[in-house]
């Protein structure tokens, strides 16, 4: 049995994306179907008792009789139905229609607001070294990975939003106006708009893994390509990537 994690999952999901010039994988079986097969494996890994689904096209992720059965077994799920404002994300790209799920469950959610945070994980994507990742940031909070060490970040100025964990008062403070920078353009990439809201945070380095993906990718529709992998994890194993932010 792992250890429990301190804040609840929180995997938003848009069932039916409104955002086709930047997604390939537009098949809304599909998109469930990977979403469901996701939130099963990680349910299985037994780090989350709590979890938080928030789908943005108002698509169910679970039936009721699902969520009994886990209720019963000792998982709390909570899911909330939520409709995504179409005209700003074909206007301003899937970055903003992101932040419209993870504003609207930071207002909504019961079993963040208790837990006073939460771990946000990418629907649809298998997090494969979750056993070497969790571990280490399990009582920790506020924690993001870069992309790039530090040397060249200023060419490179991203950090991974496919997994992070935050405080609610970190996120109010810091990221919750991320909606507002958020365009089509790679400076409204919320990678890009949550590096530069994290940039002059102050910050302790954590020796990790890197996260590790399978599934299918939105934008391509193909199989996840973990770029630059195997640099990327023995940066974050001497920590150059990973980092603990202050509240």
């Amino acid at each position: 049995m792992q250890l429990i994690n301190n804040y609840p999952l929180f995997l938003p999901n848009v069932t039916k994306t409104y955002t086709n010039s930047s997604n390939a994988l537009l098949n809304e079986d599909l998109r469930l179907q990977e979403a469901r097969k996701a939130l099963f494996y990680i349910i299985e890994k037994k780090y989350f008792n709590k979890i938080v689904l928030v789908d943005g096209s108002n698509t169910k992720i679970l039936s009721e009789k699902e969520i009994s059965f886990y209720d019963k077994n000792g998982i709390i799920i909570e899911q909330l139905l939520f409709q995504q404002k179409i005209s700003d994300v074909r206007k301003y790209g899937k970055s903003q229609g992101e932040m419209q799920i993870t504003n609207f469950m930071i207002s909504n959610s019961v079993l963040v607001k208790n837990a006073g945070g939460f771990t946000k994980i990418s629907p649809r994507y298998i997090f494969d070294n979750i056993d070497e990742v969790m571990p280490i940031i399990n009582n920790k909070k506020n924690i993001f990975y870069y992309y790039h060490p530090p040397f060249v970040r200023e060419i490179f100025s991203f950090v991974c939003t496919i997994f992070y964990k935050t405080s609610i008062e970190f996120y109010k403070e810091h990221l919750e106006n991320s909606i507002e920078e958020c365009n089509n353009d790679v400076s409204g990439f919320l990678e890009s708009v949550f590096f530069r809201k994290l940039q002059n945070i102050n910050k302790t380095a954590i020796c990790s893994e890197f996260p590790h993906w399978s599934g299918l990718a939105g934008t391509t529709g193909k199989s996840i390509y973990n770029n630059h992998f195997k640099i990327r994890n023995s940066l974050c194993q001497i920590g150059l990537l990973a980092y603990e932010f202050k509240d």
